[in-house]
């Protein structure tokens, strides 16, 4: 979201008219989730300029963002003029979807003001729309939600649930996600407050923080409070004041005052179960005062005005036709009324004449002026169109208050009423309180035809007794409920205040201490004590916390009791100062004790310490030799090795073995490599034990990887009359980035033991997405595990050995091992499902993610090399056993290269100076002068410093590499060496442009297997081969690498360009187009 809105200012910067003004309400919509201020900056550009434009519909759509802002900041009163403001605009429009959305919203807010059949009207209003005009399921959500809300209110709570479930599929399938974190909250909330399967409430709660990102922090306020509060419920206070602290913050920095609200709420409550009465009537005053913003009388009166503000509107003509009929009876007004009207206009006092339809005839000066508005602009209305309140209006029974139509109607039956109202004044919004009287005005027949009302401002008097009022209540309550022990003592140690907390802990009522001059001498009878304690009270000059003293309880038992002291002089001077006590008998003896115990502990601990660092040592001694062990036996076990599979590649190169020699050298290489495996097995073992092992995640061909290794085990299987099945899912990715190594061990790790353990039936392997995780499984029908020995097949060394034994299967135990690490490396873990006796069943989860294909170039398959172009190239192999110099010149003489030999470092540097070679083959370990030291010594020679060396060693550690690396190496080659890695290197370092064996195809049986582009495209290869033009042959191949399907073809016609066999090229091309072969 945070990318898409700077796309879009960054458009907005250029853009002018309807584009911009389109622009300012999608930024508008888009930032409401993350700065409300920049929305609201959006939104009120976007109705002026709509203005500007005379743009209706736009305008709806800025109104509706802006007050969303408002709303979302609790402002309800300026949300509700908008809104209102909003409505009349959308039935002048008449479209649906605005009409919907402004119904719904109005909704919401006469939900928040508790005005439940108001919110009701409205949203079954903007329901009768959805369902008559619209057909989109999507807008139906937020009104579902509130719907639930409701129910909830009504109290319907499993209808509640029935609305949020329906809303939460709708959100999920239109992947609106914030509205998915509102019905997950909803939900959550319905089980925390009316139900007690608080587990349940959690699970829906963690869905919405996982489902929350940085682009929408609204959301995730909400449910970081939410959870708080749940954990409050719960009696987790751990918990509760983690997310409540995280969620107070976060709704901090959002201006939300109704999640301010709840985490105040809640961190009190939380803060008081755990004892810290301090903290918790901090975060109660919080929430007193964080409630009292947002619900203070203005803001009620307000919003009253702004409804009576709509319904005056519909009134308007009405109103119109009534004040051109008063002003026709104005007319006729006598100079005695005037005189009147002068008088009145000098009184102070509101006076003011209504008709007995309530509506106004005369009002004097102070009346207007209080009002803001000239005598013409009321006469003729009702208070209501005027502004007034419907409480003040009407009367609000629950609240005791008799409104102005009550005495009105009383003073038409002849009464006088005198009654005190609370005003909310036109002109500058401040409430002020009237006494008023109203009486009737008869004429010359006796009749009543008129109502005269006198109003006197009486606020300062009322605000005056209000405080009053509220300043004993406060006290009393913070007396009488606060979960503290407080008290107040005068100038003459006199206890004046004795609230529920300290009757408890002592045992003495607020009877036997308030006022009794004994007091203090029944809670600290010690005389010594008393007249200590005495003494520092005196002395207190300002607040502190934590005074101990011993008090004595009625009982005889004595409590220790830590006291907070407040200076209070500077309020009521006869107060000495508060005092907010806590009891901490209990945590002083848990104290001592606790400091007891920590001394012996102190003792175990040095001695343990002493143990560790003696076990310590003797680990790292152990682990030293170990490594020490590991590294030489990969050393002489991968040396030999070199010379067998050195050996084995350069014997299978001959084209003229015969079948069975050449089976023999497959025997031969096969098991070096199994040997070899073994032992990179257990270094791999090692290096994931000691930590050291790290993957090395890179872009691969996915689907190739996974088509080579089913070839591989396909035989296998085959070999032991198995079935194999090989189940993909399409919309697989072919290129994904992770570690094509480590993949590729756990798969033939999994597949290779379906195998060797199954004696009949099949075993399957199936790769798929799982959520947004590629699921790779294998399941075979073989001997199965049984239940007891599940946990113990990933351990080392471990196999099944009932069943290894019965089957006489090879193996070290380390695969599983091994396998299960480099997952749990990967992030996941391998699972097994299995019965003995009716096979298993092998699942991992990776996170795989997909590349773009676009610049992936398809490897070709690699051809023999026979040699390279260019002059012979000098190659030094530095080695002080005879068996693998021989190796190298065996893999390199045939090649064409000249090749030298030295049986040490010093021998190296002598025969480097000497015949100055383009590359060094440099063994790391050899006598008299090791390979890093010859190394070192070269790049220190001016003449020689340039030579390419590249280190080879037995060793598989990741540190033989860095150190080669770190003494200069240009590279290095692993033992036992592979021919290809080798001339791969040396093609690298030497530049070197490889001449490879030529390929032979049968024409158009080989062509028939091929997808072949258009006819056109092979003419014009044909006709190119047939001119000898390679580089114009390339260039039509650059034209089909974007099509997967060519690739085959491409490839095959490149082997033969690299062995300039274009009249090959011209037989397999001229029987796919009806032409004779190329001219000699």
């Amino acid at each position: 979201m945070k990318k898409e809105i700077a796309r879009l200012k960054r458009k907005l910067k250029t853009a002018s008219g309807k584009k911009r003004l389109d622009l300012l309400n999608e930024l508008a919509k888009l930032c409401w989730n993350i700065s409300v201020e920049d929305a609201k900056r959006y939104a009120e550009e976007a109705i002026l300029l709509s203005d500007e434009l005379d743009d209706s519909g736009s305008k709806l759509r800025a109104m509706l963002n802006l007050a969303s802002c408002y709303w979302s900041v609790n402002h309800l009163d300026k949300t509700l003029q908008i809104l209102l403001d909003a409505l009349a605009l959308a039935e002048n429009i008449g479209e649906p979807l605005p009409l919907y959305l402004t119904q719904n919203n109005l909704g919401i807010v006469y939900y928040d003001l508790k005005k439940y059949d108001k919110a009701k009207h409205f949203f079954e209003r903007a329901l009768e729309i959805h369902q008559n005009k619209l057909d989109d399921d999507q807008q139906l959500t937020p009104l579902l939600v509130n719907l639930g809300n409701l129910e909830i209110e009504f109290g319907h709570p499993p209808n509640a649930l029935e609305y949020y479930q329906r809303a939460l599929q709708l959100a999920k399938t239109a992947e609106d996600w914030n509205r998915v974190i509102i019905c997950l909250n909803n939900i959550g909330s319905y089980y925390k407050k009316h139900t007690t399967d608080y587990e349940e409430a959690l699970h829906y709660y963690q869905q919405a923080l996982a489902v929350n990102a940085d682009d929408m922090p609204q959301g995730k306020a909400q449910t970081l409070v939410y959870m708080g509060d749940l954990f409050t419920i719960w009696g987790k206070p751990a918990e509760a004041q983690k997310y409540l602290s995280e969620g107070l913050e976060l709704s901090q920095q959002l201006d939300r005052k109704d999640l301010i609200q709840i985490a105040y709420s809640s961190l009190s409550r939380m803060y008081a179960t755990t004892g810290d009465y301090q903290r918790a009537l901090e975060c109660y005053q919080s929430y007193v005062a964080v409630k009292d913003e947002v619900l203070n009388q203005e803001t009620a009166a307000r919003i009253a005005e702004m409804e009576a503000r709509y319904e005056s509107q519909r009134r308007e003509q009405e109103a119109e036709i009534y004040r051109l009929k008063t002003q026709e009876l104005e007319q006729t007004l006598d100079q005695s009324e005037r005189l009147l009207q002068t008088i009145i206009n000098t009184v102070p006092d509101w006076i003011y004449i209504k008709d007995p339809q309530f509506r106004y005839l005369l009002v004097n000066k102070s009346f207007c002026e209080a009002l803001n508005k000239p005598a013409e602009q009321i006469i003729g209305k009702t208070d209501l169109e005027l502004g007034f309140p419907e409480e003040l209006v009407f009367g609000d029974e629950s609240e005791a208050l008799r409104g102005f139509r009550v005495d009105d109607e009383a003073a038409l039956q002849g009464e006088t009423r005198h009654n005190s109202y609370d005003v909310a004044q036109i002109g500058d919004g401040s409430i002020r309180i009237f006494d008023t009287y109203k009486m009737p005005l008869y004429n010359s027949s006796g009749q009543i035809y008129a109502i005269l009302s006198i109003s006197r401002d009486i606020t300062e008097l009322k605000q005056a007794e209000a405080s009053l009022r509220e300043s004993a209540t406060r006290l009393q309550i913070a007396l009488q409920n606060i979960p503290v022990m407080l008290d107040a003592i005068d100038q003459d140690f006199n206890i004046v205040a004795w609230n529920a907390e300290c009757e408890r802990i002592t045992g003495y009522s607020a009877a036997e201490i308030v006022d009794n001059p004994k007091a203090m001498e029944m809670l600290y009878p010690d005389p010594e004590y008393r007249k200590k304690l005495f003494a520092e009270w005196r002395q207190i000059s300002g607040d502190f916390r934590d005074m101990v003293s011993t008090l004595t309880c009625k009982d005889g038992t004595e409590r220790i009791v830590a006291w907070s002291h407040n200076s209070m002089k500077h309020i009521l001077p006869d107060l000495l100062h508060w005092e907010v006590g806590i009891d901490i008998t209990e945590r002083t003896r848990a104290e001592a004790e606790l400091r007891q115990h920590r001394d012996q502990l102190e003792e175990i601990i040095k001695k343990r310490t002493a143990d560790l660092m003696e076990a310590k040592a003797r680990a790292e001694a152990a682990n030293h030799a170990k490594s020490a062990f590991l590294a030489n036996m990969s050393h002489e076990l991968r040396t030999p090795l070199n010379g067998i599979l050195g050996y084995a590649q350069i014997m299978k190169r001959d084209q003229n073995l015969p079948k069975k020699h050449r089976n023999a050298v497959d025997i031969i290489q096969r098991s070096g490599e199994h040997l070899l495996t073994l032992i990179n097995d257990i270094l791999d073992l090692s290096k994931i034990e000691a930590g050291k092992l790290e993957l090395q995640p890179a872009e691969f061909n996915f689907l190739r990887m996974l088509k080579n290794l089913v070839d591989m085990k396909q035989i296998l299987a085959e070999h032991k009359q198995l079935e194999f099945h090989y189940d993909i899912l399409s919309g697989l990715p072919q290129i994904v980035f992770g570690d094509e190594k480590r993949i590729r061990q756990i798969l033939l790790n999994l597949i290779s033991n379906a195998i060797k353990y199954t004696l009949e039936g099949h075993v399957t392997f199936r790769v798929g997405y799982h959520y947004q995780r590629i699921r790779f499984e294998v399941e075979d029908t073989g001997i199965g595990i049984p239940k007891d020995k599940l946990d113990d097949i990933f351990q080392p060394f471990h196999q099944v050995s009932a069943a290894a034994a019965r089957l006489q299967v090879e193996g070290t135990g380390l695969g599983l091992a091994i396998s299960q690490r480099l997952a749990q490396k990967m992030g996941s873990c391998i699972y097994v499902e299995s019965e003995e006796g009716h096979g298993s069943r092998f699942w991992f989860d990776l996170d795989l993610p997909p590349v773009s294909p676009e610049n992936w170039v398809i490897e070709d398959e690699p051809a023999t090399i026979t040699g390279y172009y260019g002059e012979q190239k000098r190659i030094l192999v530095a080695d002080d056993k005879p068996e693998n110099r021989i190796v190298f010149m065996d893999m390199l003489l045939p090649l064409g290269f000249e090749v030298f030999e030295a049986v040490n470092g010093q021998d190296a540097i002598e025969q480097a100076e000497a015949l100055r070679p383009d590359a060094i083959l440099m063994d790391f370990v050899m006598p008299v002068m090791d390979g890093l030291e010859a190394t070192r010594y070269i790049r220190q020679h001016p003449q020689i410093k340039d030579t390419v060396i590249i280190m080879v060693s037995a060793s598989a550690f990741e540190h033989t590499r860095e150190d080669s690396r770190a003494a200069g190496c240009n590279d290095f080659l692993s033992k036992p060496i592979r021919l290809h890695e080798l001339l791969e290197i040396l093609g690298e370092h030497l530049k070197l442009e490889w001449i490879f064996a030529p390929i032979h195809y049968t024409g158009t049986e080989d062509m028939a297997n091929l997808v072949l582009p258009p006819p056109a495209v092979l003419k014009d290869i044909y006709n190119l081969a047939d001119l000898g033009n390679p580089a114009g042959i390339e260039a039509v191949l650059d034209t089909l690498k974007d099509n997967p399907e060519y690739q085959p073809f491409i490839t095959r016609i490149r082997e033969l360009l690299r062995g300039f066999q274009t009249d090959e090229i011209c037989t397999l091309i001229s029987d796919q187009i009806g032409v004779p072969e190329c001219h000699d």
